[in-house]
């Protein structure tokens, strides 16, 4: 069964992202969704699978819409609201060990990642980097701790979370005003004349709330 038509509330797909999305009912991005439908006069229905998951379903037919999305180039007919938020990539490695700012000086190195999450092309497709792919930013952090990988990619709220989850706080540096790319981050819908009419109204909630500066507080805080 395909999503063709709009439904009341509007199935919604996403998956966990400490900090942002904690169930279908908390998480910023929870909060940001409140406010969408509150200006929208809209209902959505969030449910939550394996990021993989999510993009399969919704390519198949089976979700109305998804979000976080990143990767700004998608094989499959969508429509892509305004971004409500930017992804800044940093590195993030050992304290005793001069801090990486550019990507540059990964070259050569060991670097963790975690398997579904958006780092942008010039990282994934990068020649010059060997990248070890993980299940998490907790596994990234003790092979960091144990030399395992030289130094990992993430992001300002699950790599961090991890780290103060796992009290890493004195044994890791990063350094937030260099990140080694930017990702625009948004919402993404079925590409039919009422889905698109969603996306629409969507796209003019997130230009408003952005105007009203509601976006710096829920993403700068």
């Amino acid at each position: 069964m395909t999503c063709s038509a709009v439904s009341k509330p509007i199935v919604i797909g996403s998956y966990l992202i400490p900090g942002l999305i904690e169930s279908t009912s908390t998480g910023r991005l929870i909060e940001l969704l409140k406010d969408i439908e509150q200006i929208t006069h809209l209902e959505f229905e969030v449910k939550l699978y394996p990021t993989k998951r999510v993009q399969l379903m919704f390519q198949q037919g089976q979700l109305s819409a998804y979000f976080p999305e990143l990767e700004a180039q998608r094989s499959f007919p969508s429509c892509r609201t305004a971004a409500f938020m930017e992804k800044k990539i940093v590195v993030f490695n050992r304290l005793s060990e001069p801090m990486i700012t550019d990507i540059k000086q990964l070259k050569g190195k060991r670097v963790g990642a975690v398997r579904g999450f958006s780092y942008g092309k010039n990282i994934t497709h990068n020649p010059d980097l060997t990248i070890e792919w993980v299940s998490n930013d907790e596994v990234n952090l003790k092979k960091l701790q144990a030399r395992r990988i030289d130094a990992f990619v993430g992001d300002l709220s699950s790599s961090i979370n991890a780290i103060k989850m796992l009290q890493l706080d004195n044994e890791v540096h990063y350094n937030l005003a260099q990140p080694i790319n930017e990702l625009d981050v948004f919402f993404m819908f079925q590409q039919d004349s009422q889905l698109g009419a969603v996306c629409n109204q969507v796209n003019e909630a997130i230009l408003r709330l952005k105007q009203q500066g509601k976006l710096d507080d829920l993403f700068l805080k």
